[in-house]
């Protein structure tokens, strides 16, 4: 109570009990109603829950479009904007009030706080943001940056914080904005003196719109769906993409004034790359209309029954015909009995991340990941009961199918010289290329889907370390919580003569919770000998001989699944009974996983090879 000068208590957030909206939390008032948005609780962090308190009561809104904790916010002129994570997201959002919705806004510039930094609302809409970390209390910053709602565009300002700062308190007052306290990062919190700033909006660059039809140039029709990507040249950070509507139209709106290049992407018909430059003026609607070529393929008769005697040989005569814009490329093959299966929801095109990577990088290569339309049909596997049979027909399958259907886009890929691993385990292949061979693979009548080689972000370690009697620290209350202790007791069930598995940050092989469960141990519980082959796979190479975890996660979790000590006095993991093996999914240098060494560890928990990389085997499977 501003007036009164005192703090009153009111009604809890609604939540679920434990799942959010206790910590890390970030919101603010608009038109009088305070906000809440993410946040940590007692048993998860981070959420996605969003309320809103109007002096009475609290209501649930639209949640927010991912689960976000230490994010920052900022509020005010009737507008509520979000953004950033404890891990580093770099996602914006603005909250529609009077659609209840959450619009994805331009992304936080790379020099931007991400992790608990400060942000206020103006005049116009527009919203400063300033100090924060990059995730994880690491690079504090000390930059301030205007979101532009007018052109959906980040400017940096030229006023720096004196003092770096992430965690602070602040916000707009009497025209200035303000900064209060907060820590140097993984340091001591920062003491009262704050400081302030008489800002000014930065003048807008002006926006203009670029829009128009994608059309079939067979039947002039137009194509929805199409992936409609914009590029910018002025400004090389500038990227964009969208769908086209029912009838084939697309608006980039609004758009900074400058120019651009257009990518135009539909499912079975060619694709137009680099269409412009386009010239975007403030003010002015540009209009570019992309018809995209397809073949039109006439085969008569369409189908043809032909009986013959045994090892008596036949011909029949069919006539193909092309009466489309395109081109038509076309194979004769022989079918397998069982069939081709293309699973529904099968991404098209190409991802604008790849670009965005090649653009990037100074040789014009990058790393992707070519995905064919045909996967394999596994269903015959369910009906199964020998488990032996079952693994090994799946893996047969998967392999028969890759072989198929990669040869020629593997005889292409050796014809350029370029690196490249064939996978299985979904029917892809990782290719190291440029621009001019992506474009040659996206035309090609198998490919449905070209990604990037994402890197996912290391989970946060947890602390394994013994505690000081020697013993491993202990979880009881996870055991209890779902009773698997009266599992142990009830059923004599501990999951003995299983094997489990996990693709995380590698494990501790040799940590005393872990060690006797180590199928590698040759003669637990001694476990004074071991055999690794079949048991760890490293993709980095930087464990290859042995498990190893520097990050730590894969230990804590290879715990939670079968940790006990060897004393069988304090059961950690949930079947201290089963035995284990791994692979490490993250790399040690950058703390990421990769797309390609995911793969790659998802075929060795399939069929588990031997440290040479050799020799996979299914039956060895978790």
């Amino acid at each position: 109570d501003p007036v009164g000068g005192s703090w009153s208590t009111g009604p809890d957030i609604p939540g679920p009990p434990g799942i959010g909206g206790a910590g890390g939390a970030a919101g603010g008032v608009v038109d009088g109603v305070l906000h809440v948005t993410g946040g940590c609780g007692a048993n998860t962090c981070a959420s996605n829950q969003h309320y809103a308190f109007d002096g009475t009561a609290w209501t649930a809104l639209a949640p927010l479009p991912d689960y976000l904790s230490f994010h920052g916010a900022a509020a005010g002129a009737g507008k509520l904007y979000v953004g950033g994570d404890y891990t580093g997201l770099d996602g914006f959002y603005e909250y529609d009030i009077l659609n209840d919705a959450w619009i994805s806004r331009a992304s936080l510039p790379a020099g931007a706080g991400k992790k608990s930094p400060v942000g206020a609302v103006v005049a116009g809409g527009g919203a400063f943001w300033w100090g924060g970390d990059l995730g994880g209390w690491s690079n504090v910053q000390n930059t301030t940056w205007y979101y532009d709602p007018v052109v959906n565009g980040w400017v940096q300002f030229t006023a720096f914080l004196n003092q770096m700062t992430t965690g602070a308190g602040g916000g707009l007052a009497d025209g200035r904005l303000w900064n209060f306290g907060g820590s140097i990062g993984a340091g001591p919190l920062i003491p009262p003196p704050h400081e302030s700033l008489a800002y000014c909006i930065p003048p807008s660059p002006g926006a203009g719109a670029l829009l128009g039809h994608i059309y079939d140039a067979n039947t002039g029709l137009g194509i929805a769906n199409a992936n409609v990507q914009l590029q910018g040249v002025s400004n090389p950070d500038f990227w964009d993409e969208r769908r086209s509507g029912p009838d084939g139209g697309y608006a980039f709106d609004p758009l900074i004034s400058g120019t651009y290049l257009l990518h135009v992407m539909g499912l079975d018909y060619y694709n137009q790359y680099n269409i412009g430059p386009i010239t975007v003026t403030a003010g002015i609607s540009t209009v570019v209309d992309v018809d995209l070529a397809a073949s039109w393929p006439d085969l008569a008769p369409l189908s043809v029954s032909v009986t013959l005697p045994e090892n008596v040989t036949g011909t029949f005569e069919v006539t193909l015909a092309n009466t489309g814009t395109g081109d038509l490329h076309f194979h004769v093959s022989e079918l397998p009995a069982d069939g081709a299966f293309f699973p529904e929801g099968m991404p098209q095109g190409v991802d604008a991340q790849v670009y965005r990577d090649l653009a990037a990088s100074p040789e014009g290569t990058a790393t992707f990941i070519v995905y064919l339309k045909e996967q394999a049909d596994l269903s015959a596997a369910f009906a199964m009961k020998d488990w032996v049979a079952r693994g090994r027909y799946v893996v047969d399958t998967l392999r028969r199918t890759a072989e198929r259907t990669q040869a020629g886009l593997l005889a292409e890929l050796d014809k350029a010289g370029v690196e490249y691993k064939s996978h299985y385990i979904v029917n892809a292949v990782v290719v190291r290329g440029n621009l001019e061979l992506l474009n040659r693979i996206a035309g090609r009548p198998e490919v449905a889907f070209i990604g990037p080689n994402t890197a996912i972000p290391a989970p946060r370690p947890v602390s394994v370390e013994p505690s000081a009697d020697g013993h491993p620290e202990t979880v009881e209350w996870n055991i209890q919580k779902v009773r698997a202790d009266d599992v142990w007791t009830d059923f004599g069930v501990t999951g003995q003569g299983i094997v489990v598995s996990n693709i995380d940050t590698g494990v501790q092989y040799d940590h005393p919770a872990l060690v006797r469960q180590y199928r590698g141990c040759q003669d637990p519980p001694t476990c004074s000998s071991f055999d690794h082959n079949y048991n760890w796979w490293d993709p980095y190479h930087q464990f290859p001989s042995a498990p190893g975890d520097v990050l730590a996660h894969g230990t804590h979790t290879m715990g939670t699944m079968v940790g006990e000590d060897a004393s069988q006095t304090n059961q950690i993991g949930m079947a201290p009974g089963a035995r284990w093996v791994a692979c490490k999914g993250f790399d040690n240098t950058t703390g990421s996983g990769y797309d390609a060494e995911l793969l790659e560890c998802a075929e060795f928990i399939l069929a588990p090879w031997d440290l040479t990389g050799s020799n996979a085997n299914p039956d060895l499977r978790p």
